[in-house]
């Protein structure tokens, strides 16, 4: 999951907002190991080779069939701005445009992952990982002895005030805070361990569950590390590029701040032969290792979740299973590729990726806690609660996508820019000497955008993309338990279910125990009572009644 959009994206949202999104690896390291605990134990006792295999063993085939789908949607959408990434990069170093690097790429990357199986993508994104974090410290070599130190790097932060990583002024509307960055990391952990067919795929494919749960807990520190470079290598941009900010620099030709890291690697890596290629190479590699599973994943879940359950009458050899996983991979890889057109006017990688996911994410995410963790819901009461829990949070995800609004940035200095000054004295100029001039030249569509301000969204539409996920699985959870309540509380599982979680297991037994302890207890008071009445009876024993 982690693309060239963390690498290209986290750097630009923190040289522009600050580094508050790192508070993402104070939650997701403790998602990642809840979800050991709550998540794992079950798939593998249930020997499932989807998640949503799983699903049709608690509530039935429809919640599967409704699921699956919604993780295709996700994926699909989410691969399209992975595609995205590395397509902008390849447009700032080369000459290629927009258009012929998605039909490139996206051709190259579908046809590289339709050959190769689990394996062969599993091995590969080992080697892509590698370079990933190459370019990395590439670029960490180069900047911080461009901007003068690690000193100068904190000196220069603290001045532009984006060192709020723990800033607890919180705000709905504020684009990071503490609460919303904390709950994003947390609540994604949970939801790619514990439910993403992407995750659970590998750590299905392992020998045991012991070493899936090792190997998981052990995924932390490469992870945490990459995002903490990533968004700290924002503010050694943020030093270099302290008096000229590149995107308010016309002569840059950088049109958002996601194509920072590309205009750094081909204006200071040039000198030296291969740098910039290394660093492009991990780039890509970044959406390749993501896509890949991607595909792979989406072509497991379509033979698995809806073409073998559908057609039970035609026999599914292990040949004929692979080649159908082959064919859908290029349909996929297709659809992205027509889905990147779509979104490739988008302005910033980083919210539309994490909102897309978001949008599926919640929802599903509280279906899979109630299955787990609770005896009770029926596949009415989970469809309920799902489609309307998805159907809020697709309509307010959409919103604030197509809203336009942007919170305002820290505040970035373009003294050093020479042509920033002339720029605005133009627009103003312009403005003022057109207002009373019949004469003037200058488009009626042009000032009208000069002079009329932007239109005020919907207040829900102007709050934080980070807040999408909580919300979503918020509302769903209680849309579910409202559906519970009103039809039945009954348990629909046993207590010993092999579906339950061994948290709930836990806690279950526990319960009964003690329900059983009472039970025994009253028993034998009961007989107690019994016998010494009986005893009254048969000899006669006078009961004296005290005043």
């Amino acid at each position: 999951m982690l693309s060239a959009i963390m690498i290209l994206g986290h750097p630009g949202e923190s040289f522009k907002y600050g580094i508050q999104i790192l508070v993402v690896c104070i939650g997701f390291p403790i998602g990642t190991v809840l979800s050991t605990y709550i998540f794992l134990p079950v798939y593998f006792n249930c020997g499932v080779s989807t998640t949503y295999e799983f699903l049709d063993l608690r509530f039935g085939k429809i919640t599967r069939y409704t699921i699956s789908t919604l993780f295709l949607m996700q994926m699909v959408l989410f691969m399209s701005v992975v595609l995205l990434a590395p397509v902008v990069a390849l447009s700032a170093v080369t000459n290629l445009s927009i258009e012929v690097s998605i039909v490139v790429f996206g051709l190259v990357c579908t046809f590289y992952c339709a050959v190769g199986g689990l394996r062969a993508v599993i091995w590969t994104d080992v080697f892509q990982a590698g370079l990933m974090f190459l370019c990395i410290i590439v670029m960490y070599v180069k900047g911080i002895d461009e901007a003068g130190g690690i000193a100068e790097v904190y000196k220069k932060a603290v001045e532009g005030q984006r060192v709020n990583l723990f800033d607890f002024n919180e705000d709905f509307i504020k684009r990071y805070t503490f609460i919303n960055s904390f709950l994003r990391g947390f609540l994604g952990a949970l939801a790619y361990y514990g439910t993403s067919q992407i995750e659970i795929q590998r750590l299905l494919s392992m020998k045991s569950l012991r070493s899936a749960k090792i190997a998981l807990n052990w995924s932390i520190l490469p992870v945490a590390a990459l995002v903490i470079m990533c968004s700290i290598f924002g503010l050694v941009l943020h030093t270099i590029f302290n008096t000229c900010n590149p995107v308010a620099d016309p002569r840059t030709g950088v049109s958002g701040y996601d194509q920072i890291v590309p205009y750094y690697i081909i204006t200071r890596l040039n000198a030296i032969p291969g740098l910039t290629g290394v660093c492009v190479a991990g780039i890509f590699s970044g959406s390749l290792s993501t896509i890949s599973s991607a595909l792979n994943s989406l072509a497991s879940v379509t033979v698995i979740d809806f073409l073998k359950p559908n057609f039970k009458s035609t026999k599914f050899s292990e040949s004929k299973e692979v080649f159908i996983a082959k064919a859908l991979s290029l349909f996929y890889g297709a659809i992205c590729i027509g889905f990147t057109f779509l979104i490739s006017k988008a302005n910033s990688l980083i919210p539309i990726s994490n909102t897309f996911l978001s949008m599926m994410e919640g929802p599903i995410l509280a279906v899979y806690l109630i299955a787990v963790l609770t005896r009770k819901g029926s596949e009415k009461s989970i469809l309920f609660g799902l489609l309307l829990g998805f159907a809020f949070t697709a309509w307010l995800g959409w919103g604030v996508l197509t809203s336009g609004y942007q919170p305002p940035p820290l505040p970035i200095d373009t003294t050093g820019c020479p042509t920033a000054e002339n720029i605005s004295i133009t627009f103003t100029n312009l403005t003022t000497l057109c207002e009373n001039n019949e004469q003037c030249t200058v488009p009626v569509t042009t000032m009208a955008a000069l002079k009329a301000p932007p239109s005020e969204p919907f207040i829900l539409y102007k709050i934080s993309f980070l807040w999408v996920s909580t919300i979503g699985f918020v509302s769903t959870l209680i849309f579910i338990l409202i559906a519970i309540v009103f039809t039945g509380r009954h348990n629909v599982i046993p207590a010993d279910s092999k579906c339950l979680s061994p948290v709930a297991r836990f806690w279950i037994k526990g319960t009964i125990f003690e329900a059983k302890e009472k039970k025994q207890s009253i028993n034998m008071t009961e007989r107690n009572l019994s016998a010494i009445q009986n005893d009254i009876e048969q000899n006669n024993i006078a009961v004296i009644k005290l005043p």
